[in-house]
């Protein structure tokens, strides 16, 4: 099964967010420990009163791997089992691009913490940057064959490295909206969003 949706951050509305025909809307919450998404709030109330699925994410700036994984927690922790959690890794503003062991430290704190594994997004180049986390992550791959501004998904061209399969494919970025296929049900999203073995300590 397979379902479809965007991701949104503060170039976005509630509106879209909220748009009709997808499944699901995942959400720039937060980036590295000064930056809060202003539209988070309505983006999520948009998107769930759509009857989405929802996810928020946050943007990787290559500080403190603990500490920025505390800032996310802090300002979702009211979310927290409520939809899925990922982290954002990319180029742009981020001091550890490159590093092999970030996206695992960060991962490993949010799990210490809330129960969650985070699912892990990156462009299909740099899959290797973030292999360590294929244990307990889910792979949410960037890769654009003809980045049209169109819901028809093209063919899967890109290797999933230390990962089986992707979870999640960012297949366009063309037009307003990023474009997503998901390769789970709805109770798959929820299980990913569902803290396991460990006791969530976020709602404190």
């Amino acid at each position: 099964m397979t379902m479809k949706g965007i991701d949104v951050s503060s170039y976005q509305t509630a509106a879209q967010a909220g748009m009709s025909g997808i499944d699901f809307t995942i959400i720039k919450a937060t980036q590295g420990r000064s930056y809060v998404n202003p539209l988070c709030n309505a983006q999520w109330d948009a998107a769930g009163k759509a009857g989405h699925l929802r996810g928020l994410y946050h943007y990787a700036s290559g500080g403190d791997p603990a500490k920025e994984a505390d800032y996310f927690i802090a300002q979702i922790k009211n979310y927290v089992g409520k939809g899925i959690l990922a982290l954002d890794w990319e180029a742009g503003q981020n001091a550890a691009w490159g590093s092999k062991s970030w996206a695992l430290t960060f991962v490993k704190r949010i799990h210490s913490k809330t129960g969650v594994w985070p699912v892990i997004y990156v462009q299909a180049s740099a899959i290797a940057q973030v292999a360590s986390c294929a244990p307990y992550c889910g792979l949410w791959i960037a890769g654009y064959p003809t980045n049209a501004a169109s819901w028809t998904v093209p063919s899967f061209i890109y290797s999933t490295g230390a990962w089986k399969s992707a979870t999640i494919w960012q297949f366009s970025s063309g037009g307003s909206l990023d474009r997503n296929v998901a390769y789970v049900s709805a109770a798959g999203w929820n299980a990913i969003a569902k803290a396991s073995k460990v006791k969530t300590a976020a709602a404190r």
